[in-house]
């Protein structure tokens, strides 16, 4: 587990037995990969700055993001059908500080 996400492994009550790992890619984003007993899940917080320096902002603020992919996600569980699936979203909350 990585020290500067201590709060957010409190949070999720993780412990010595878990795997929490950040996964690599996301420019205005953090994205942790989360293994707790037999359970796998992934865990998205939104940004208003980029990660790299000298990228310029993005029109949209990170809570306004946060809610997009929040109501995508929950429509796609709605009209997904046949062998597509969409997970269920474990949890939302707009008003988690950064961690």
């Amino acid at each position: 587990m990585i020290p500067r996400y201590q709060k957010l492994y409190v949070a999720l009550k993780l412990t010595r037995n878990d795997i929490a790992s950040v996964v690599e890619g996301g420019l205005f984003n953090d994205v942790h990969r989360v293994i707790r007993g037999e359970e796998l899940f992934y865990i998205k917080s939104f940004a208003d700055e980029a990660k790299t320096q000298g990228f310029p902002p993005l029109p949209t603020t990170a809570l306004q993001r946060y809610k997009v992919a929040v109501d995508l996600h929950e429509h796609a569980q709605k009209v997904v059908k046949g062998k597509v699936y969409a997970p269920r979203l474990l949890a939302a909350d707009p008003t988690t500080e950064q961690l």
